[in-house]
């Protein structure tokens, strides 16, 4: 009967709606949050130099006008939404470690949207300063995980008791 067999497919979608729900939840709890991070605060600022070309503000009759379009508009609200994005990064992480990751994520980004969308240059130089760049993290990384662990609130202690 088809009235069985929509009930049926209805809780296996809610099963898998369920099960994405959970995984996204997770991801987002880990370190793919930093991920998203980069990607929506390199896309902003990709989407505001898409928006950008030509003269920003001009002066007409006393009067400063403001040539804005979709893309500028779309990177604004990305901007807008990394930011928030980077203050959960920023309570999650150790500040040290989060700036250098997040920064190094997006300048790979946009240096390849630069290269791919915008046609810049890609020298040599660049490659090499972006592997530099990669390598360090990649030390800094295998030092420490970043995360904010106990340490922190013990050192926190131990200076409140060295003070007494």
């Amino acid at each position: 009967d088809d009235h069985g067999n929509i009930i049926t497919w209805g809780s296996r979608y809610m099963r898998l709606f369920h099960q994405f729900i959970q995984g996204s939840l997770k991801f987002l709890s880990g370190k793919g949050i930093i991920v998203i991070y980069a990607v929506i605060a390199s896309g902003g600022l990709i989407a505001l130099k898409l928006g950008t070309s030509g003269e920003l503000l001009n002066l007409v009759d006393g009067h400063v006008n403001v040539n804005i379009n979709a893309f500028a508009i779309v990177g604004i609200i990305s901007y807008g939404i990394s930011f928030l994005l980077y203050l959960v990064l920023i309570s999650r992480y150790d500040l040290g470690i989060i700036v250098s990751l997040t920064a190094s994520l997006v300048y790979l980004i946009v240096f390849l949207a630069s290269f791919f969308i915008f046609g810049e240059d890609f020298t040599l130089l660049k490659v090499a300063a972006i592997c530099l760049i990669l390598g360090g993290l990649l030390v800094m990384n295998s030092t420490s995980t970043g995360e904010k662990n106990k340490s922190k609130s013990s050192f926190r202690h131990n200076s409140a008791n060295k003070r007494k």
